[in-house]
């Protein structure tokens, strides 16, 4: 068993491409959970907000159950941290998927 190890996930490896979109759209429902703050801060409906309160946790957990089928698969143990592999300006790669920022 692997212990205190930080597993990459190779850029054709198959859970890449899901953990890619996932974590993009991780950054979607925070910016749009910001756009939706500020309208409720402002005295508007809050009813978006909530449905992206309630979504947030649906694709977190979806990101942890793709770490640890990873880190299963390598043999890891639960002390093991997974992620992309990056370049060396420290953006993901992905086959498959543009490189540079995950949010433009």
């Amino acid at each position: 068993m692997i212990s205190n190890e930080c597993l990459h996930i190779p850029p054709d490896h198959p859970l890449a491409i899901e953990l890619y979109d996932l974590i993009g759209l991780q950054g979607v429902i925070i910016g749009r959970m910001n756009e939706e703050a500020a309208l409720v801060n402002a005295g508007g409906d809050r009813s978006t907000f909530d449905k992206l309160q309630c979504a947030m946790p649906l694709v977190n957990a979806e990101v942890e159950t793709l770490l640890e089928e990873y880190r299963s698969e390598r043999g890891g143990d639960e002390t093991c941290r997974v992620g992309l592999t990056c370049d060396a300006r420290g953006y993901p790669v992905v086959v498959g998927r543009p490189g540079g920022p995950l949010l433009n």
